[in-house]
């Protein structure tokens, strides 16, 4: 049996799972998060330590003979934002997530040049929900705090902290950290440039994905029943557990995430990964010398929750498909941009915003509501569009994925088969499979089920139509975006 934990940002999971990938034993508790003013997104990391230890109690209660033959730990959590450690061991602040937009409102103008410098060294460009912007932030900001950070981690970090005492991170999370991909180094110069040189000497040593990280310590053990000495591995971001747990592992595998975020990937090797870029990120993924490119939106199924609220309040999403699944592409004549929380890809702008572009007097909330479902399509293809090349399938998950007629929307638009995981779980699959390669040398082999859905070539051309609408209209909002920003500050 392992142990594996899946740290979201809404949502907090802890599973049993055996050699098989069978999932023996579940629990979850939603998490607290805080917005203390407008673009500010936090979560307290003690509180969030204290669930896991609650769950963990309540996993040896509901499978106790599971629970006494763990062998492994593995966790995966939510990316990018900043995890502080002082120098005992303690957060220095809450933490400050990926979705938190605060740095945008900092005037950095070496930023343009930094971003350029980044992409010539194998980093990541820097973003407003990364460790790099909050810590310019913080030092502008909150200096006290800036002062006391003794370790930058991640969540999953943190998490591993906790169980084990040892200081780490793991390549996936530090893709997004000022480090070159290919050597797994930091690069101070980078940090220099956004004037937090001094931060490299408080940034972790980073390991693989399946190295052990640690073992549980005595305390951890008294506190929750497991054993003294059990590894636990360094783990990987979330987005890298997903597209593991969906089958997504070999050169030409696109996985898409529509969840909070809509992340949108396709497995590259050490060659396509050296190639010049300046929108998305690359990211180390858990097979040696592969990577995965990524476009990580911040507008995913939100979207469609807030359109609900407003157009169809009280209908289930079965109700509001069976509603607007008759309109064909593009019948209403609107176009949505799901910007309403900025945007960073493949628009890279924290100002950017929402808009509804065709309205007439004979609208309504069911073509409102379309318009909304295929604003999420045509950000899928805007991402696409500047992603490598994939395979013929798309592999499908997240939420968003439980919709039939949005997994048959992508399809039609992409004009690919879209392959949709049956086990829903797949943050949780993806850190179980990455713990059972790094335990044991025998692990049975990893094969996913998909439900299956096969495009309409029909409407691929409508739905190429609607992109270049979408791309053409977006580019004239961004004087407007530029003078709204005026007016927030």
């Amino acid at each position: 049996m392992i142990l594996v934990i899946d740290a979201g940002t809404s949502r907090l999971k802890i599973a049993i799972i055996d050699k098989s990938y069978q999932t023996i034993a579940l629990a979850s508790e939603a998490v607290a998060v805080s917005h203390p003013f407008t673009g500010a997104c936090e979560i307290d990391m003690p509180t969030l330590w204290e669930q896991v230890i609650k769950l963990l109690k309540q996993l040896r209660e509901t499978a106790p003979e599971a629970f006494d033959q763990i062998q492994g730990i593995g966790i995966t959590g939510q990316g990018d934002g900043m995890w502080g450690l002082d120098e005992s061991g303690n957060p220095v602040r809450p933490a400050i997530l990926w979705n938190d937009t605060r740095s945008k409102f900092l005037s950095i103008p070496e930023l343009e040049i930094a971003d350029q410098n980044c992409c010539k060294r194998s980093v990541t460009p820097n973003f407003a929900g990364g460790n790099t912007l909050i810590l310019r932030w913080l030092k502008e900001k909150e200096p006290e705090n800036y002062r006391r950070i003794a370790h930058v981690l991640h969540c999953k970090d943190y998490l591993n902290y906790r169980l084990t005492g040892e200081i780490a991170t793991e390549a996936s999370d530090a893709s997004t950290a000022m480090i070159n991909i290919f050597k797994k180094t930091y690069v101070k110069e980078g940090l220099d440039e956004l004037g937090i040189g001094e931060m490299v000497s408080k940034m972790p040593p980073i390991l693989a994905s399946k190295n052990i990280a640690g073992t549980i310590q005595p305390s951890i053990a008294e506190a929750t029943g497991l054993s003294v000495g059990i590894p636990v591995i360094a783990g990987a971001i979330d987005v890298i557990a997903v597209c593991y747990g969906a089958g997504a592992s070999k050169v030409k595998d696109a996985c898409i995430i529509l969840g909070t975020t809509l992340a949108n990937g396709v497995v590259i090797d050490e060659i396509q990964a050296k190639e010049p870029y300046t929108l998305g990120s690359i990211l180390c993924h858990v097979p040696e010398n592969t990577y995965l490119r990524l476009m990580s939106t911040l507008n995913g199924t939100a979207s469609i929750e807030w359109a609900r609220d407003l157009f169809m309040q009280g209908k289930s999403y079965g109700e509001i498909e069976t509603i607007i699944s008759p309109l064909t592409p593009g019948e209403t004549g609107i176009i949505y941009h799901p910007y309403l929380y900025g945007e960073r890809a493949p628009v890279k702008d924290s100002f950017a915003c929402g808009s509804f572009i065709g309205l007439r007097r004979e609208h309504g909330a069911r073509e409102m509501m379309r318009a909304v479902y295929e604003g999420i399509v045509l950000s899928v293809l805007d991402c696409l569009a500047h992603l490598p090349e994939t395979g013929d399938s798309l592999i499908f998950t997240g939420g968003g994925a439980k919709s039939n007629l949005i997994c048959q929307m992508v399809a039609d638009a992409t004009g690919k088969q879209v392959k949709r995981p049956k086990e829903e779980e797949l943050g949780l699959l993806g850190i179980a499979r990455s713990t059972w390669e790094a335990i044991r040398s025998d692990s049975e082999g990893f094969e996913p089920d998909f439900d299956r859905f096969e495009p309409n070539l029909n409407w691929t051309k409508r739905y190429q139509k609607l992109y270049r609408m979408y791309v053409e209209t977006r580019q004239g909002f961004t004087g407007f975006w530029q003078e709204r920003d005026k007016e927030e500050k």
